[in-house]
């Protein structure tokens, strides 16, 4: 088996967790002594090899109006139409494909983000007679964005954007796999009518070792609370993380002895706005922090999405480090907190129940305890390597093995 992962960025571009859970995934197969090589997009022109951690990665010049690795600068309204225009299906990206096959000769596809690569992607790896496993990451393959729109979810996809996806819900029907990171992201796609008749079709929840995370030994952090209380959030600053409404929620809970500590960065006028709303010493904005430094100052993290997060790392992250996690009922959230054991579950549609989470924790001191140590319990199906490599062999070899 040789397998050919591609994926709008890697490493060291890295953009959000995507990045992060695929050079994962690649370094764990490829010490299990299976032929990988990964092939991106890069600013520069043409194709180009060169290694990561002794991984052979080829980086093709993107052939659209600028290379859409967030950057500084914002683009102009229209530069973006034509851009996401142009990657509906783009034939020249296509030929980088072909001549990575004929350089590498893969007998299985890993495909994870497709912007960049468009639908085109798909069809050049068909062309070559390679099997494909599409890793449903986000909603790239039915949206423009995150599915959120206008402060809300978006319920079902709109016309516009069926309109641009055309291609690739057709398309999707021919491959030979599918994995999402959820069971919410897959079915969220199969509802929408993607990857019918599709064979494999299965989720496999993304991992995120100890060691990747700066945790030391095989025991969970002992469990230690701080005073005053410290309520956590880390991640993006933006509208469809549902940072307004925690901070919001923290402010109405008129919690005696409890902080908000808040890590990460945004939009500048956003941050702005967020820091009016707040008006208290008692929230906290940290900026960038490394994550194993935040995990150890709090002692609950919030993950307050409005949008269907598919797999929030976050949560995961909070679980290894034992802090229990009050997270909104979107998207994979619910299929990794258990409500009353190892966080508490609640509807961002009413705020009051956020609002009772955090009251239920600052002064269940024992179930606080109790829910941090089943956090670092059930964290363990979420930093197995060996169990997420494993889950993908499988069905690379399974549609390998089919397509024989």
């Amino acid at each position: 088996m040789k397998i050919l992962f591609l994926n709008s960025f890697y490493a060291p571009d890295l953009v959000g967790g995507a990045e992060v859970v695929l050079q994962s995934l690649v370094e764990g197969i490829a010490s299990q002594g299976i032929d990988v090589t990964v092939l991106t997009t890069t600013d520069q022109r043409g194709l180009h090899r060169d290694a990561i951690n002794d991984i052979p990665v080829w980086r093709a010049g993107l052939r659209n109006l600028y290379w859409h690795k967030q950057s500084a600068q914002p683009r102009a309204f229209l530069a973006r139409q034509f851009w996401r225009l142009i990657d509906i299906y783009n034939p020249l990206m296509g030929r980088y494909i072909a001549d990575v096959i004929r350089e590498e000769r893969p007998t299985v596809a890993s495909v994870h983000n497709l912007a960049g690569w468009s639908a085109s992607a798909w069809s050049a790896l068909l062309r070559k007679n390679i099997p494909i496993v599409q890793i449903l990451h986000d909603y790239q393959l039915m949206c423009r964005g995150l599915m959120f729109s206008e402060g809300a979810d978006c319920q079902r996809q709109c016309f516009g954007c069926s309109l641009l996806r055309m291609p690739h819900k057709r398309l999707s029907a021919h491959l030979s796999g599918v994995v999402g990171v959820s069971q919410s992201a897959l079915n969220r796609l199969l509802n929408a009518g993607y990857f019918k008749g599709v064979q494999e079709k299965t989720v496999i929840y993304n991992s995120r070792t100890r060691e990747e995370l700066d945790i030391n030994g095989d025991e969970p952090p002992l469990y230690l609370e701080h005073n005053p209380l410290r309520f956590g959030y880390i991640g993006a600053l933006a509208q469809h993380k549902g940072i307004e409404l925690l901070v919001q929620s923290f402010t109405k809970a008129a919690l005696q002895d409890a902080e908000l500590y808040i890590a990460g960065s945004g939009d500048a006028a956003y941050t702005a706005k967020l820091n009016e709303i707040a008006r208290t010493a008692r929230v906290k904005f940290l900026g960038q922090m490394h994550a194993a430094e935040f995990f150890n100052l709090v002692d609950i993290i919030v993950v307050p999405s409005l949008w269907n997060e598919p797999l929030a790392t976050v949560v995961i992250e909070a679980m290894a480090f034992g802090k229990p996690v009050i997270a909104s009922a979107v998207g994979g959230n619910p299929e990794m907190i258990t409500d009353g054991v190892n966080g508490i579950i609640f509807d961002p549609n009413h705020p009051n129940q956020l609002i009772s989470a955090m009251r239920l924790l600052k002064r269940d001191h024992l179930l606080l305890e109790h829910m941090s140590r089943e956090a670092a319990h059930r964290s363990h199906l979420f930093t197995d390597r060996q169990r997420f490599t494993r889950q993908h062999l499988e069905i690379y070899s399974k549609v390998e093995q089919r397509h024989q």
